[in-house]
């Protein structure tokens, strides 16, 4: 099997609910990171402050997204490619730490 033929290869819905879960809840941790500042309702536990918060919220909105896209499409046959849900996964990366890097203050987002 080539290169080519490697990343073609097919995807299950339940294989691509996995990645649409992770991406959407990796989203949303950078979306919580930027928005962190004087946000009291994201400290569920005093010493762990804001990030305690961030980590449970993006958790709890992976794992509710994975079971409720798993049962949604876990009869999908095909589902897209893996190269398509790489891209996909990783753009959701960049996403992700363009707004935590972004509340840093060490580059400002242009809006």
């Amino acid at each position: 099997m080539t290169t080519s033929q490697s990343m073609s290869v097919a995807v299950s819905g339940k294989v691509a609910a996995a990645f649409l879960s992770a991406s959407i809840a990796m989203v949303v941790m950078g979306v919580l990171t930027f928005v962190r500042k004087d946000q009291q309702w994201l400290v569920p536990y005093g010493p762990a402050a804001q990030y305690g918060g961030i980590f449970v919220y993006s958790e709890i909105t992976w794992a509710v997204l994975w079971m409720g896209l798993y049962i949604a499409m876990r009869n999908k046959e095909r589902v897209g490619t893996i190269k398509f849900w790489l891209v996909f996964f990783l753009m959701s990366l960049a996403v992700a730490t363009g707004l935590a890097e972004s509340s840093l203050k060490w580059f400002p987002l242009p809006w």
